[in-house]
């Protein structure tokens, strides 16, 4: 009797580290927020900001200036700092989700490169359209809120993408942390 229980002791084992190997295997293939094929875990190094913007920025774009701002700042590799430039650690990924009354700063009918709608910036007044222009141009991405952007009537926001149920709830998800305004 001892050699049979040893067979399927063995047998019980096999069984164990090929589940184990499949599971590690299938770990590696979970999907990246945004749709790409193959999730990674997180990267010892950099995280994944999504900054939510609330605030209507035509009637109050400061909340838009500083959002845009920050995210531009955590993309980078250098900051200035009494005038010299000192490395920092970029952010992996920095996505802004207008959201509510914040969706009207990609609304095609809002023009935000008026003298009305200019920000505070370390360069001077720059109108918010150049500012949201250039987080693009880092690498920022924009994910917009479909329940609101469709209760507004947006359907082609001017930047970044109507965002799905799933990407909102994967940016979320994956997110390391969620700056508001």
């Amino acid at each position: 009797m001892a050699p049979i229980q040893h067979r399927g002791l063995a047998a019980v084992s096999l069984l164990l580290l090929l589940l184990m190997t499949a599971l590690a295997a299938s770990a590696e293939q979970f999907r990246r927020p945004w749709g790409e094929p193959v999730w990674e875990p997180p990267h010892p190094r950099g995280q994944s900001i999504a900054i939510t913007l609330k605030t209507d920025p035509t009637q109050d774009h400061e909340a838009a200036c500083v959002a845009l701002q920050i995210g531009m700042n955590l993309l980078m590799t250098a900051v200035t700092v009494d005038r010299a430039q000192v490395d920092v650690e970029p952010a992996r990924d920095v996505t802004l989700f207008p959201t509510l009354a914040g969706v009207e700063l990609v609304n095609p009918a809002n023009d935000f490169g008026t003298e009305e709608y200019q920000c505070a910036t370390q360069d001077g007044p720059t109108p918010l359209r150049d500012i949201l222009a250039n987080y693009v141009w880092m690498g920022g991405r924009v994910v917009v809120c479909g329940l609101c952007a469709i209760d507004r009537g947006i359907t082609e926001p001017t930047y970044g993408a109507i965002g799905t149920a799933q990407q909102v709830h994967e940016m979320f998800l994956y997110a390391d942390k969620v700056i508001t305004y």
